[in-house]
């Protein structure tokens, strides 16, 4: 190709890039609610709860100075958008009934002051572990805020809080400041990530091909080919979440090996031949398993369209698109440029690996193969199966240490609402049997009390037949009772679903003694359903994943040996995975759960090229010589690469950085090892 030509290719192509990545940029949507990525049917809450946990340093609350700081800060709070309610110890009262019908409300802290009767509140079994802890010196302020607000309404209350100064310490969890931390997380993951991944595979690169610029090249194209898959993604109206953030990551790590594999035989080349010849040998050397590889990686994303996650699906897509437009460009964009600069000279390679086959190979080889067979089947069901929101965060975060501090004081971080209903108007006989369902669920493990009318109608010595009247005429009582319905809040210290699901079958066991209608929700609720989805979303992808792959190898190699030896490596990979999880306790969720599959796609790719080019040449020691150095040189980029996920603010994608590491690794080592050996004993013709 003449210069001239490759430089306004170039040109145009860079032009449409830059045109497509303003409107881009404008038009991505940033979401971390996890009914959105599930993909589910809307769950028909409204509001959300953030709790905003004070604790004061020196003293208690009970003096007037400290009153009025907290009512202030609860008008600040009540005056920011989307802010629907705020239940707080400032609102606190004891109620009596007068004449049987009208109620008379005494505040414990009335006009924002304190009286004789302020710590009386104290006493009171309705607040205390509710709104206050028994010492006096830590309040709560529950704050529902409009479901549809942006997290940044967190971000305000922050703001607010932050004026109370020195005096306090102030803590925030709920599902509104998981989905901020969420959000900032993904923005990171999206932006920041990308260009971090081009320095050091470019600097991997650079060890193997020994030529500066030459080791740009294929990261570039991984990154034009991520903002076009961005691209495609904000004209579509794919959202960018907690998945879908990967996606530059996944494109840019896994397709900056085609680049390479062309350039290094390419560079191969020109030693010994003018440019278009060694261009033309490098495109019939490596354009098959190129694109054979990048089919392979984009069947193992493309299983992800039957999982029953949306944000998966998504995933999915839109890495196999990335992944295509990767591997087509760095076969035909890469001669423009090679075409402009002439890339040829070398420096020493120092990522120059070339071993030998041998007898104790062979022996490593099949030894690997029982051992890692062996330990999986004794290890596998060992790996919890366990969605934990606030497990995404490291131990550090601020999520998981207002999560821990709600716990001690108040004794829950995600509550279980239940709703009981019946036909017709509650009576007293139903008080009694309210009494006794509350008291069996305050006795289950994992239960830290329950909030519900029973306590109200102790608190007040209100009956709750009479409660659901006044409930008519009293709207601050529907979110307990109301006409044909009550409802209970069940404090747990549960975050993740294994726990929480054996806890909701004890709840079942209970209502199901009792005549009434039930209905439980809550965050934890959804993350079980999910959980489930997690599961079935395994073994479905994997399974496809598997099948599409061998099929292509067959279609491709034309011979069933080759195919079935070629995943070999493959399936030792994707057991090993399970083995590093069962080992270091990780558990199955929504990060990990995709690992498998990844990994299936990628060490794919090094047995492709491995068989392709012994189908070639027919000499294993030549391939091994050949081709060893390049999946060395390809496997460190990668594990490299996701080994920066370690340093991710979120500790779900440490997880996934830490797998796929040692994943690649092992993938690579499987190929070099036990590829050659079995290949020894397949006749070609």
């Amino acid at each position: 190709m003449e210069k001239s030509r490759a430089l306004y290719l170039l040109g145009f192509l860079l032009l449409l890039t830059i045109l497509g990545f303003v409107p881009m940029l404008s038009g991505m949507r940033i979401v971390s609610s996890g009914e959105e990525i599930m993909g589910g049917k809307p769950s028909g809450e409204t509001s959300q709860t953030v709790l905003i946990i004070l604790k004061k340093k020196q003293g208690d609350i009970f003096d007037d100075k400290t009153i009025e700081e907290l009512c202030r800060v609860k008008d600040s709070l009540m005056s920011i958008p989307g802010v629907l309610k705020i239940d707080s110890v400032l609102d606190a009262e004891r109620i009596r009934l007068d004449f049987g019908i009208k109620l008379r409300r005494i505040p414990y802290f009335p006009n924002c002051s304190i009286s004789k009767f302020s710590r009386q509140i104290l006493k009171s079994n309705l607040y205390v572990g509710n709104l206050i802890n028994p010492d006096g010196n830590v309040v709560s302020f529950a704050v529902s805020v409009d479901k549809n607000y942006s997290p940044k309404i967190v971000e305000d209350m922050s703001f607010v809080l932050k004026s109370l100064g020195k005096d306090f310490e102030v803590y925030m969890t709920g599902e509104p400041v998981v989905d901020l931390e969420i959000n900032r997380s993904v923005k990171i993951l999206a932006f920041l990530y990308p260009p971090i991944l081009f320095g050091m595979i470019w600097f991997i690169y650079f060890l193997r091909l020994g030529n500066v610029t030459a080791a740009v090249v294929p990261p570039l194209i991984s990154v034009v080919a991520v903002i076009w898959t961005y691209e495609i993604a904000s004209l579509f109206h794919i959202s960018m979440n907690i998945l879908t953030a990967t996606v530059g990551i996944f494109v840019i790590i896994i397709s900056s090996s085609y680049g390479l594999h062309f350039l290094d035989r390419y560079v191969s080349y020109r030693r010994s031949h003018d440019l278009k010849t060694a261009v033309r040998k490098a495109i019939n050397s490596e354009r098959t398993p190129i694109i054979l590889s990048s089919v392979t990686t984009a069947v193992a994303f493309i299983s992800f369209i039957f999982t029953p996650i949306k944000g998966f699906r998504e995933l999915g897509i839109l890495v196999a698109i990335g992944v295509m437009l990767s591997a087509l460009s760095s076969l035909y964009l890469t001669i423009p440029v090679v075409s402009l600069l002439d890339i040829h000279k070398m420096k020493r390679r120092v990522l120059n690996f070339k071993p030998k086959i041998s007898g104790s190979w062979r022996l490593a080889a099949y030894i690997a193969i029982v051992l890692v067979v062996t330990v999986f089947f004794l290890n596998f069901r060992r790996i919890e199966v366990n969605m934990d929101e606030y497990k995404y965060f490291k131990k550090s975060s601020e999520v998981r240490i207002a999560s821990e501090v709600s716990n001690r004081y108040f004794g829950w971080t995600l509550p279980l609402y239940l709703t009981l209903r019946k036909k017709g108007s509650f009576t007293m006989k139903d008080q009694k049997n309210l009494e006794k369902i509350e008291k069996e669920l305050e006795n289950l493990e994992g239960v830290n009390g329950v909030m519900s009318v029973v306590d109200l109608s102790k608190e007040f010595h209100v009956p709750i037949p009479i409660l659901q009247i006044l409930s008519e005429r009293y709207k601050e009582l529907t979110s307990m009772i109301g006409k044909g319905y009550v409802k209970m809040m069940i404090k747990t210290p549960y975050t993740g679903t294994l726990k929480a699901q054996k806890l909701l079958n004890e709840i079942e066991k209970i209502l199901k003694k009792y005549d009434y209608d039930y209905k439980i929700e809550g965050p934890l609720v959804s993350m079980i359903d999910a959980n489930k989805g997690i599961v079935k979303s395994q073994v479905v992808s994997l399974s496809l994943s598997f099948l599409f792959i061998f099929l292509l190898l067959l279609g491709v190699f034309r011979k069933f040996s080759l195919s079935v030896l070629a995943t070999v490596p493959v399936i030792l990979t994707s057991l090993s995975n399970f083995i590093v999880m069962s080992v270091f306790n990780i558990p199955l969720e929504i990060s990990t759960v995709i690992v498998a599959e990844l990994l299936m796609g990628l060490v794919i790719d090094y047995a492709i090229h491995f068989v392709s080019k012994y189908v070639k040449m027919k000499d294993i020691n030549r391939v091994v010589e050949e081709i060893s150095g390049v999946i060395f040189s390809n496997s460190l980029g990668l594990s490299l690469g996701f080994a920066t996920l370690l340093f991710s603010p979120l500790a779900l994608y440490a997880r996934l950085g830490f797998l796929m590491s040692v994943g690649i690794f092992l993938g690579a080592v499987f190929t070099i090892l036990i590829i050659p050996p079995l290949l020894e004993n397949v006749k070609i013709r």
